[in-house]
């Protein structure tokens, strides 16, 4: 626990102190859906809502390079349980993962691919505070508009009791759809491509 608030306390002074010389700050806002398990697995039906859900995320970010950018993703996730029985139940799903961006492309449709690294705290499980990982693959139009595929997979046992569900496999898929506004204090070349 420690040591994952230190984690978190010294991303947030890096990303202080370079912002501030930078002065090229973004903050991506959006919805997800986060997709069904049966579109990856055949075996499930139709009707399967394993792993389906909305959710939400704000992301803060900031350019070290023209084509890289580090930022906070923070979200809010709702993930639908393996069905067992009729009643149905979700988990909540909040996490806070520090991410970089990197982009391929100096043109209005940039591709990107990142990945972050962060904390995770999911409702109905006896472990409060969990690691994970979240992949990303995306495009940034117009610098303004993000859609992405994000995987977020949270490592080790996340002692949900199966007396009271059977979990959601401890990963979800999801696709995002994001606007970003710039909070740069510095005026650009309006010619100049970020994201």
């Amino acid at each position: 626990m420690k040591r994952n608030l230190i984690f978190v306390i010294a991303f947030f002074a890096t990303f202080s102190i370079f912002g501030q010389e930078k002065q090229d700050f973004k903050l991506n806002f959006g919805i997800q859906w986060n997709m069904p398990e049966r579109y990856f697995n055949s075996d499930l039906n139709k009707f399967n809502g394993e792993n389906s859900g909305l959710g939400l995320h704000i992301y803060p970010k900031w350019y070290f390079k023209e084509n890289i950018s580090l930022g906070l993703n923070m979200e809010y996730a709702i993930v639908e349980e393996k069905a067992t029985t009729d009643a149905i139940s979700s988990f909540d799903i909040f996490s806070f993962s520090p991410t970089i961006n990197y982009y391929f492309l100096k043109s209005k449709i940039r591709p990107y691919i990142g990945v972050g690294i962060g904390i995770y705290t999911v409702s109905r499980a006896e472990k409060k505070i969990n690691t994970g990982i979240r992949p990303i693959i995306g495009m940034s139009v117009f610098n303004r508009f993000d859609l992405s595929f994000e995987y977020s997979k949270i490592f080790g046992d996340l002692e949900i009791n199966p007396l009271v569900s059977e979990g959601f496999g401890n990963y979800y898929v999801s696709l995002k759809g994001s606007y970003s506004i710039s909070l740069s204090r510095k005026k650009t070349n309006p010619n100049t491509v970020y994201n």
